[in-house]
């Protein structure tokens, strides 16, 4: 049983193989375990960041493309 030096805790080889074995498992059984869910909550994320991105800019200049000019992203009556 051979110890890599410099590390902060003393391990063989063989623990460290043996946390990167548990760290793999613990990894892939995250990514079999994704599901619509989400999906549907990373799409919701996305939706919110780009809708606070085109409130970001002022009502004359539209702050992306999705926002074109002339058009105002302020409610009626909102001041201008």
């Amino acid at each position: 049983m051979s110890k890599r030096q410099g590390l902060p805790v003393d391990l063989t080889e063989e623990q460290i193989d043996e946390f990167g074995r548990e760290m793999d498992a613990i990894y892939y059984e995250t990514l079999e375990s994704r599901g619509e869910k989400d999906r549907l909550y990373i799409l919701r994320l996305i939706r919110i960041q780009r809708s606070m991105r085109c409130s970001a800019g002022s009502p004359s200049t539209p702050a992306c493309s999705c926002c074109p000019p002339g058009r105002t992203r302020w409610p009626a009556g909102a001041p201008r």
